[in-house]
């Protein structure tokens, strides 16, 4: 009676998403699919996080060399070696920068989405597990490392999404033994991001020795190369001669500089955790899914070069070597973090369709320990509460009527502790987020909110709706194209989370007089200005102002692939610390469970949060090769124009001025309560914001 009863309900399920079991069955369809309930989940962020330092290598090429005293590109950057701006910038040069970027983005996530799409076929044969896997992956950002910095699908512009993509459909070709193919495909990757294409060349070569040699000399071939790999890392000489010298103080500031994302030693617990499982999800399926031999081979080089990459990458901040910390080897681990995806998918499939308990306990566990990883404990609690419920409502569904009404009533109860339980963090957050983002921004913060399971049964639940509602075919393909379309364009015209103040049309006003006033006052047709302004995002000085930015701790990531612009960032930040005691206590405020950022700026400006800028200090500022400054602080009226509560300095005009008033101040510290007044536009004054 009983299995009649689960066979019935198992039925109803099955009847319920016939839809989503048509579009499965349909790549194109699917395609079109992913690409809408990515745009509705993960849309574009426009230009943030790596975003910003690739769009001032864009614009270097636009305005011909025009920001080439930039910090992040006075000494050389890695924009060398990728062919990334060079094949963007005609494009921003035609149609402007932003549209150019979104237009970008939307072809490399189609390019990584459709990728996936073959790759995860890869492993499991069954359209709708593969479908699910998917949608996975489309919904939810994956990460890689630590910390979180990095994600496979990043919603912003870098060549490292279509170099992603590029690796995986590689390493399809690869599964499937089409070596040529997936070695010209490899190769495509490389010159966009190496440090991403790497691994799947490494993939590559891992195959091929695997296929032509046997198992006795495939084993002495890798053993010998990881032999001469350790000797090269122990021997100094050699190793300084293969992978250059990185001297202890370049070596302590990169360290400051990426504290918490770029050294291993550094990452959290989770983190750890997710990068264990993954390995134990992928070997779990090279054992028990019975793949073909390419594939199986394709699986032991992922583990192998993730794992490689791992220990490589756990050592390098530890030796003199500038190439390993340079190359950062742990990325690899990217790899086996997208792959446990489809092999996870695959294993539950599998374990539940052969009705073998030992193997569906081990399912559990290790969906048990992924979703203690990767939600909140707000998110773990309601899914758990929820999960509960249901399944006292099958057990509780045949005996007596008012049993399984009484349990339906504690099931809507359920959801609406559920649904409590997973906004609590955003109403946490609420007064921070009203004040410093647009109504449209908080839109973002629904996925999150919401976790990765939850996100994953709605986007299932849409896409079953859709499909039915709109059809099969092409009808279904244009209307979510479209909409995917409409969706990228509408958070991309959205005001971002900015560190200035007043609303965004008030905002963009700002912006526009401030870049009339600068390039008025600053008359040269050969140049661009050096603007300093701390708190500012990178691309509103170097966008929307058109100009260099004298120093902003985005462009400390440059730290790492040359000397001279880590010694140069420190002797900056050092010069610029007291001025940016308001981003690190605004970090404090709004991430206080991300410590590791708070480190990071305080490794970089030192530990005087509370210290105020003197007149010394504005004096030492202006002797620099900076054109304006834009602060809240009001230095004796010294300023030339003022916008909402920014005074924009002119350093050439004002430079001996202040130089007398700190005679007559005796470098005492400027109050900020008297000098900042109220600003009527947004309602506070800056001190108050400050505090």
């Amino acid at each position: 009676m009983e299995r009649d009863a689960s066979l019935s309900a198992g039925a109803r399920w099955t009847r319920h998403l016939t839809p989503f079991v048509q579009l499965s069955m349909n790549p194109v369809s699917l395609f079109c699919g992913l690409l809408l309930i990515n745009a509705i989940a993960q849309p574009y962020s426009d230009l943030i996080h790596d975003a910003r330092l690739y769009a001032v290598q864009v614009l270097n090429r636009v305005d011909s060399g025009m920001y080439a005293d930039d910090l992040f590109l006075k000494y050389g950057s890695q924009d060398k070696f990728s062919l990334f701006s060079q094949t963007v910038a005609p494009f921003a040069r035609e149609f402007g920068l932003r549209p150019t970027f979104l237009g970008f983005y939307l072809i490399s996530i189609g390019i990584l989405l459709l990728s996936a799409q073959r790759f995860m076929a890869t492993f499991t044969h069954h359209h709708v597990v593969a479908a699910a896997a998917l949608v996975y992956l489309a919904v939810n950002p994956i990460a890689f490392g630590g910390v979180q910095v990095f994600h496979v699908n990043e919603t912003f512009l870098t060549p490292r999404l279509a170099a992603i993509g590029l690796v995986l459909f590689g390493m399809e070709r690869l599964a499937r033994d089409r070596r040529i193919q997936s070695l010209v495909i490899f190769l495509a990757a490389m010159l966009l991001h190496p440090i991403m294409a790497f691994p799947g060349c490494l993939a590559w070569l891992y195959c091929t020795l695997s296929r032509l040699l046997n198992h006795r000399r495939f084993i002495i071939v890798v053993a010998s190369t990881l032999v001469a790999a350790v000797i090269t890392l122990w021997v100094n000489p050699i190793g300084l001669f293969l992978f250059g010298e990185m001297d202890e103080t370049w070596r302590q500031h990169v360290a400051d500089r990426t504290y918490g994302w770029a050294r291993p030693h550094e990452w959290f617990l989770r983190d750890w955790l997710a990068i264990v499982l993954a390995f134990i999800i992928t070997y779990a399926g090279r054992r028990r899914l019975g793949l073909p031999d390419s594939a199986t081979h394709l699986l032991d080089a992922i583990m192998f070069i993730s794992g490689v990459g791992l220990i490589v990458g756990f050592i390098a901040p530890f030796l003199p070597y500038s190439l390993l910390i340079q190359g950062q080897p742990y990325r690899a681990v990217w790899i086996i973090q997208i792959t446990q995806i489809p092999i996870g998918a695959a294993l539950i499939y599998q374990a539940w369709s052969t009705n073998n308990e030992r193997t569906q306990s081990i399912c559990m566990l290790l969906c048990g320990l992924f979703a203690i990883n990767a939600l909140t404990i707000y998110q773990l609690a309601s899914l758990l509460t929820l999960l509960a419920t249901i399944y006292l409502i099958a057990k509780g569904h045949e005996p007596q009527k008012r049993l399984s009404l009484l349990l339906k009533i504690v099931f809507v109860l359920a959801i609406i502790a559920s649904v409590i339980s997973l906004l609590y963090p955003l109403i946490e957050f609420w007064p921070q987020l009203e004040r410093h983002a647009s109504s449209v921004d908080i839109l973002r913060f629904i996925g999150p909110a919401l976790g990765p399971i939850y996100l994953f049964i709605l986007s299932v639940i849409f896409l079953n709706w859709l499909q039915r509602r709109s059809g099969e075919g092409r009808r279904f393909q244009m209307m979510a194209l479209i909409s995917c379309l409409a969706v990228q364009c509408f958070f991309s015209s959205a005001p971002k989370i900015q560190a200035l103040g007043g609303g965004h049309t008030v905002q963009e006003d700002r912006l526009m007089k401030m870049h009339s006033f600068v390039h008025s006052k600053f008359d040269s047709k050969d140049a661009i200005p050096t603007v300093y302004w701390p708190q500012a995002p990178l691309e509103d000085i170097t966008v929307a102002l058109r100009s260099k930015c004298f120093f902003s701790t985005s462009q400390t990531a440059g730290s790492m692939f040359n000397r001279e612009t880590a010694v140069e960032g420190d002797r900056r930040a050092n010069l610029v610390s007291r001025f940016e005691h308001e981003a690190i206590r605004r970090v404090k405020n709004l991430h206080e469970k991300q410590d590791w950022k708070t480190q990071s700026l305080l490794k970089i400006f030192g530990n005087q949060i509370d210290d105020r800028p003197t007149w010394e200090d504005f004096h030492n500022l202006c002797q620099e090769e900076i054109d304006f400054v834009v602060l809240r602080i009001n230095f004796g009226n010294l300023h030339s124009e003022k916008f909402g509560p920014f005074y924009v300095y002119e350093c050439d005009k004002i430079s001996d001025v202040i130089a007398q008033q700190i005679k007559l101040e005796n470098r005492l510290p400027v109050s900020f309560a008297s000098t900042v007044p109220h600003d009527p536009q947004i309602g506070t004054s800056a001190s108050e914001e400050i505090q």
